[in-house]
C-alpha cells in the first residue's frame, strides 16, 4: 500500500506555522508532488482487535450534543462526539495542522488553487456491513456538501438554503481522472480543502458515508436519507447497536477496522475496548460523581470542574485550545444601526474588563489571548490579535466621534439591544459572562442591554434566520488551526446564514474587508500564514466579531483506564483519539 500526500498541500500548511511571533519557521514554497512511498513488501500481520480489551466496556459522559443526526452533512459540530466513533475520516489527521491519508490517501492542488484532485485508499478498508468503501462512497460524500447533489437534496426540501451555502463556490464533484480519484472544482482558491475535509477539521464534513448503503434505505415518500437515519452504518472503529436521539449511544468493536499497522500505517487506531457507550449528562456534578463511583471511565469536564474530578481521586488530561468565547455583532449593517461603525464596536470591547471578569468566573482555565477564531497556535496568529485592552475613556472617545453620547445615539434615540447566549458545556458560566457584559454597557455607558438566555439549537437557528439584527452573540465555538472556511463563510459568501457581512461585493464590505480576504484567500505561496497575520490584523480592527478569550479543555479519566495513555488531539474539539485510552487491567 502507499500512504502518499501532495507536497502542495503540506508545504502551505507548514508555512502557515510562520510569523512575525516566535513560532516555527517558514517551510519551502510548494515544490512538486512527492513519489509514492514503496508498499510495504510484507507487513507484519496486525494482532486480533478482539485480544485487546475483550469484555470490557468504555463508559463516556458527555456534556452534550448538537442535533444527534447521523447524515454527516446535516448534524451539528458537536455530534462529532459520537460520529467519530461510528465512522472514519475522508483525510486523517492528527491534531493541529497535521494532515496524514484515511480514507483518501493522496490529494494534489492545480496552481491556481481552485481545483483538487483526491485518490482514495487501497481495497483494505471496510464498512461495518461487509462492503468494500469504493471511489463511490467517497465522491458522493464530497458532492453531497459541494456538488450537484447537494443541489438535489436542496430540491426535494431535504436540505434547506442554507445547507448548500458552501456549495455556492463550487461547480462540481467529479469522478475521475483515475479510476481510484474525484476532482473537486472551485470558483475560488481553496488550498485548506484537505484540513476542510480532515478529522482535524471542526464539523462533521470530514467523514465517510457509504452511498450504495445509504440509497439503499431510501423509502418512497423520502426526501432525502431518512432510512440511513434509522439504520446508520460506516467504516470507523465501532458499530452502533443501540442509541436514543440525542441522549445515549451504544457500540461494539468493529473487528474489521482496517486504520493498524498490518495495512501500513504507522498507528494503531482501533479502539481497545470492546464495547463504548456515550450518553449526555448535562450535569457537572452528576458526571463527578459517576467517574468516582467507576460507572463512567471518561467524562467531559470544564475549567470549573478540576477540583472535582481531583477529589474523586482521578487523573486530569487536557485538550489543549479546544475552543473559544465567540462574540458577534450580528448584522449590524444598516447605517441607522448602533453598532453600524466600526469604532462603535471596538468601544464596546474596550468599556468591557475581560481579563477581570475571566479571572473572576474562570480563574487559570481561561486565556486572555487571540481573535475570535485564532488562538495562539492557529495559522496566522500575533500578539496584535489580543483582546482590546480595558479603555472606559477611549471607549467613550470612540463612542462620541461616532455621535453616542450617554447611551444615546444622534438622533437622541437610545442604544438598545439584546445579548442572546446559551449554557455550554465546553465553555461554562456563558450566561454570567453576557451578563457581566451588559451591566459594564449599561452603567458605564448608558446603553439599555437585556440579556437573553435560549436553547443552543434554537439561538442558532434564530441567528442563522437573521432573527437578532443589532444585537449581540454570545457563545463558544470550536477553536482549529487553518480559518480559511470560517473566514470565507464569514467574509466572502453571501449564501452562508452566518456571515458577517450583507453581501461581499457590496460597498462598504467591499472595500473595508472583502479585498483584503480575497487577497489572502488567494495567496497560495509560503507567505500565506503572513497574509492571514494581516488580515487578521484588519479584521479585528472591523470588529464584527471578537473573543474575551479561549479555554483548554479537561477530561476526568477514571481508574478503568491507565494513567497517562489517553491523549486527546490539540486544537481539534470534542472527543478526539479515543484509540488511545488503554484498559487498565
Amino acid at each position: 500500500m502507499a500512504l502518499i500526500v501532495s507536497m502542495v498541500s503540506l508545504a502551505i500548511i507548514a508555512a502557515a506555522c510562520s510569523s512575525s511571533e516566535p513560532t516555527p519557521a517558514a517551510a519551502p514554497a510548494p515544490a512538486a508532488p512527492a513519489p509514492a512511498a514503496p508498499a510495504p513488501a510484507a507487513p507484519a500481520p496486525a494482532a486480533p482487535a478482539a485480544e485487546v480489551g475483550a469484555g470490557q466496556t468504555l463508559n463516556v459522559l458527555i456534556t452534550n450534543l448538537g442535533n444527534g443526526r447521523f447524515d454527516t452533512w446535516l448534524s451539528d459540530g458537536e455530534d462529532l462526539k459520537f460520529l467519530r466513533i461510528l465512522d472514519a475520516p475522508l483525510v486523517g489527521g492528527e491534531g493541529g495542522s497535521s494532515l496524514i491519508p484515511g480514507t483518501i490517501k493522496a490529494w494534489d492542488m492545480t496552481s491556481d488553487g481552485l481545483n483538487w484532485t483526491f485518490t482514495v485508499q487501497d481495497d483494505f478498508v471496510t464498512f461495518q456491513n461487509g462492503d468494500k468503501l469504493t471511489i463511490d462512497d467517497v465522491q458522493w460524500s464530497v458532492d453531497k456538501m459541494l456538488g450537484n447533489e447537494a443541489r438535489r437534496l436542496e430540491s426535494t426540501g431535504y436540505y434547506e438554503p442554507r445547507n448548500v451555502g458552501d456549495a455556492a463556490q463550487f461547480d462540481s464533484v467529479d469522478l475521475g481522472p483515475g479510476a481510484d480519484q474525484f476532482t473537486v472544482k472551485g470558483q475560488r482558491p481553496r488550498p485548506d480543502l484537505p484540513f476542510w475535509l480532515s478529522e482535524n477539521a471542526q464539523g462533521p464534513q470530514g467523514l465517510v458515508q457509504p452511498k450504495a448503503y445509504t440509497l439503499s434505505q431510501v423509502k418512497s415518500g423520502d426526501a432525502g436519507f431518512e432510512g440511513y437515519e434509522r439504520a446508520p452504518i460506516g467504516a470507523g472503529p465501532m458499530s452502533i447497536t443501540d442509541w436514543v436521539p440525542e441522549q445515549k449511544y451504544s457500540f461494539e468493536r468493529f473487528t474489521d477496522y482496517w486504520w493498524h499497522p498490518g495495512n501500513g500505517f504507522a498507528e494503531d487506531r482501533r479502539i481497545k475496548f470492546e464495547f463504548l457507550n456515550m450518553e449526555v449528562v448535562p450535569e457537572d456534578a452528576t458526571r463527578v460523581a459517576a467517574l468516582q463511583a467507576g460507572s463512567a471511565n471518561l467524562i467531559e469536564a470544564n475549567v470549573l470542574m478540576t477540583d472535582g474530578i481531583k477529589g474523586a481521586g482521578a487523573e486530569i488530561v487536557w485538550q489543549d485550545q479546544s475552543a473559544y468565547n465567540w462574540i458577534l455583532m450580528v448584522d449590524c449593517w444598516e447605517p441607522d444601526m448602533w453598532c453600524y461603525d466600526a469604532g462603535v464596536r471596538r468601544a464596546v470591547e474596550m468599556a468591557v474588563n475581560k481579563r477581570q471578569i475571566v479571572e473572576e468566573l474562570y480563574g487559570r482555565g481561561a486565556t486572555v489571548k487571540g481573535w475570535s477564531y485564532v488562538t495562539p497556535d492557529s495559522m496566522g496568529y500575533s500578539s496584535a490579535l489580543d483582546p482590546l485592552p480595558y479603555d472606559l475613556e477611549g471607549a467613550k472617545a470612540l463612542l462620541a466621534k461616532s455621535g453616542i453620547v450617554d447611551g444615546k445615539m444622534a438622533n437622541g434615540e437610545q442604544v438598545s439591544f439584546k445579548i442572546n447566549t446559551w449554557d455550554a458545556g465546553d465553555t461554562p458560566l456563558l450566561p454570567e459572562l453576557s451578563q457581566l457584559m451588559a451591566d459594564a454597557w449599561n452603567n458605564d455607558l448608558g446603553f439599555d442591554v437585556e440579556v437573553v438566555v435560549g436553547d443552543a439549537s434554537a439561538v442558532r437557528q434564530k441567528w442563522n434566520n437573521r432573527q437578532f439584527p443589532a444585537d449581540v452573540l454570545v457563545r463558544t465555538n470550536e477553536a482549529r488551526f487553518d480559518g480559511t472556511s470560517i473566514t470565507s463563510g464569514g467574509y466572502n459568501n453571501k449564501d452562508i446564514a452566518w456571515r458577517s457581512v450583507r453581501d461581499p461585493d457590496e460597498e462598504p464590505w467591499l472595500t473595508n474587508t472583502t479585498i483584503p480576504v480575497r487577497k489572502a484567500l488567494n495567496d497560495l505561496s509560503s507567505t500565506r500564514n503572513a497574509s492571514f497575520v494581516e488580515l487578521y490584523k484588519l479584521l479585528k480592527e472591523d470588529a464584527q466579531q471578537w473573543s474575551a478569550f479561549y479555554t483548554n479543555l479537561p477530561w476526568g479519566v477514571g481508574k478503568d483506564i491507565k494513567p497517562g495513555t489517553y491523549k486527546p488531539w490539540t486544537l481539534v474539539p470534542y472527543v478526539t483519539a479515543i484509540w488511545t485510552a488503554v484498559p487498565a487491567n
